[in-house]
This record gives structure tokens, sequence and C-alpha cells, in this order.
């Protein structure tokens, strides 16, 4: 049987991750908080946030569900900056890196800044990358593509951006991420399945609250 990770967006930097019956959701956002998004109501095994702001921490927007047997996902943390200066205008972030049956995904959280060649080295070679493209609070979008470049990822999921109907108005809109990516594949949902014949990519995911 083809082992497959199911990847789904909520809009702005909230996931949730997916394998063999056991889901973990990343970065939750308050009520409210991002123009555009409805109120998140999820159920999940866990809960995992790459900081304590207020777009990424609404651990209680999450239930969490008991769950039989061995938790199928290995979780690494690699920490890095909210920013281009060591954490000293908006602090410490947590990069995730989720690896079940041969697969591995990463999410970058709010990255600010540019990755050692020991935080690369930690990271290793990965499968998906969830990246924020917007900017202003993260890295921006030719930073964005240069660090998806340096961790070698097969594919991009692009995150922490504006779109027509939701987003921060400071943060780029995706099309400008999209204009430097030669790649893209536009899906019609908020949902991507990763098996090991999936094709590298710039998948752009759509999410209608």
């Amino acid at each position: 049987m083809t082992e497959k990770l199911i990847i789904k967006w909520y809009g702005h930097s909230c996931f949730s991750v997916s394998y063999d019956g056991y889901t973990l959701v990343l970065d939750p956002y308050e009520d409210n908080r991002i123009p555009g998004l409805p109120s998140l109501r999820l159920r999940a095994h866990g809960v995992l946030c790459s900081h304590d702001h207020y777009d990424h921490n609404n651990r209680s927007a999450v239930e969490i569900l008991p769950f039989e047997g061995a938790r199928p996902f290995n979780i690494k943390k690699v920490d890095c900056f909210h920013d281009s200066v060591g954490g000293k205008k908006r602090g410490k972030c947590t990069i995730h890196i989720l690896s079940a049956g041969g697969l591995k995904v990463a999410h970058f959280g709010d990255i600010g800044c540019e990755l050692t060649a020991k935080q690369l080295d930690v990271i290793g070679l990965i499968d998906v990358a969830m990246l924020p493209v917007g900017g202003h609070y993260t890295v921006e979008p030719l930073e964005a593509q240069a660090l998806g470049d340096m961790t070698a990822a097969k594919i991009i999921i692009p995150m922490h951006y504006r779109t027509d109907k939701f987003g921060f108005a400071e943060v780029a809109h995706i099309n400008e991420y999209i204009a430097i990516s030669d790649d893209c594949e536009f899906y019609e949902s908020n949902e991507f399945i990763l098996t090991e014949e999936t094709p590298s990519q710039t998948a752009i995911l759509q999410y209608n609250p």
C-alpha cells in the first residue's frame, strides 16, 4: 500500500497534518484576529505552535482527541528567529519537522532569518516545506524562495500571505510569490495529499472560508 500523508490548510499559517488516522494541528490562530478568516474549531490528536503570537497559538481552538496506540509521527524541533536581527524585534520561532511512513514535512512558522548550516543539517531532506512568503513579519517572497532552495524541499506550500479574501493588509499578496515561481500547481481545495510519487511543485492551496 502506498504511504500517504494528508495536509490541510485553514488559512494564514494553520495546517493539519494526518497520517494513518492520527492528526496534528499546527499554528492555529485566535478568533477574529485574521481579517477575512472565520474562527477555528478543529479536532486533532495534538497541536503544535511555532511561537506564542496570537495568530499562531490558539490551542483552545483544537479539541484534543484520544488516540490508542503509538503516535506515528516523529517530531523534531529547530529553533530560529522571527526576524533578521537575532530575535531582537519579534523573538524566537520553532520549525517543526514531522516524519511518518518515510515522508517528511516541515512547518517553518514565522521564520524571518536565514538558516545556518547546522540548522539545515538538522532539518535534513524534506518532502514538503510549509513556508511563510508574505514578508513584513517573516521572510519576504524572494527570501522565502531562497529558503526553499536551501532546504532542497521537493514541494513548497506557501502560507502567511494575503489573498483577495483574507489576510493582513501589510503582508504581500500571494500573487507576488506566484510571479517568481515557475512550477506552481493550483488546487481547488485546501487539501494536499503527499506520497512518494508526488512530483516537485509549488502547491497553491485554496481555502474558502
